[in-house]
């Protein structure tokens, strides 16, 4: 029997709860036991798993982030991380170039403008940018879940620590 639901863990003596999305798993019971299994072509990462690993033609199957899910793309993902972060640790401490003006396309090649961060920045592959969320992620104690779909059809899985 396989069920796809959302699952709730929560421990009592410790307050704490474990939320996850059971879409990536599959739940075999057995002798009254629910048994959680990844599905096949899952892959959960630790941080250096994700910076080693090739994110072109990847794609976000699913990202949350302090527990609110986000549109999946890297571009957002990123922009969200800054925003979480802070504008101004962001500008400190990135490894990407961000000028805090509008800059024309005539100016500079390769720069893109938010209007909600009121800033400009250049803009990197998936690899770069993925690198960018993990650094961010990082330093900012930034609870991340994402879920991505590499080009060779297996999903690797990442939650923060």
């Amino acid at each position: 029997m396989m069920l796809h639901i959302s699952l709730v863990i929560s421990l009592l003596n410790e307050k704490m709860s474990f939320r996850f999305s059971l879409e990536y798993y599959d739940i075999e019971l057995k002798n009254g036991e629910a048994i959680i299994i990844p599905k096949p072509n899952l892959i959960s990462a630790s941080m250096e798993q994700m910076l080693h690993t090739d994110y072109s033609h990847s794609q976000i199957e699913k990202c949350s982030m302090n527990g609110v899910n986000i549109k999946c793309k890297y571009r957002y993902v990123l922009l969200k991380m800054w925003e979480l972060y802070g504008l101004d640790n962001a500008i400190k401490r990135t490894t990407f170039s961000i000028i805090q003006q509008k800059i024309g396309l005539d100016n500079e090649e390769g720069y893109r403008w938010n209007e909600q961060l009121q800033i400009s920045y250049r803009c990197e592959n998936a690899n770069k940018t993925m690198q960018e969320i993990l650094h961010i992620c990082d330093i900012g104690e930034i609870k991340m879940d994402i879920y991505i779909r590499l080009k060779n059809g297996s999903i690797i899985h990442y939650i923060t620590n």
